[in-house]
């Protein structure tokens, strides 16, 4: 939904629609059928999304996706980043953060095991709260958040970072997953 509360229509990123990326995505074997380590679940088909930082061509592609959707979809006005705190959740992070004019706070969201619950304690909880007030006395205004996450198989993480949003009153401006198979 866009800040008006009308519904907007997706549109799908040049980069994602291209040929060369879904042949660098089979190239690579960034999805196959067999897991790969942590993967714990039990699932049709595996996608090793860290192979996306090993190779020059993968990794400049993303980038090219991140900053399009930043430029794009969230018109570059981030002033909170909510991510889980593994690999790519972090890169994704870091990709998002070199397009902003003013640096946001970035949240990195406690997951224990890759694909596994999002968990934050009390203190964490408190501590992202105060830097958030702080921030909105600052800036006079609400703040903009945007939740990244590598991928989305059953959504609980990315509405636990939903519902972490809205607790801490932020403005969801953008969500960015690089694969869902949420249907």
């Amino acid at each position: 939904r866009s800040s008006r509360g009308k519904w907007r229509a997706f549109k799908y990123s040049p980069i994602e629609l291209s040929t060369e990326f879904w042949q660098n995505v089979s190239t690579l074997e960034l999805l196959g059928p067999e897991p790969r380590r942590p993967e714990q679940r039990h699932l049709m088909f595996y996608e090793n999304n860290q192979r996306l930082l090993t190779h020059p061509r993968l990794r400049r592609t993303v980038g090219e996706f991140v900053a399009e959707f930043v430029r794009s979809t969230v018109k570059l006005k981030i002033d909170v980043i909510l991510h889980p705190n593994h690999v790519v959740g972090s890169y994704l992070a870091q990709l998002v953060f070199a397009q902003l004019n003013s640096p946001p706070i970035v949240i990195a969201l406690p997951q224990r095991r890759y694909g596994g619950r999002i968990s934050l304690s009390l203190d964490q909880y408190r501590d992202h709260l105060n830097d958030l007030q702080e921030m909105r006395h600052r800036v006079g205004r609400p703040l903009r958040a945007v939740i990244l996450d590598d991928s989305v198989l059953s959504g609980m993480s990315i509405f636990t970072m939903i519902g972490l949003a809205r607790k801490l009153d932020l403005n969801i401006v953008g969500c960015l997953a690089l694969f869902s198979r949420i249907t």
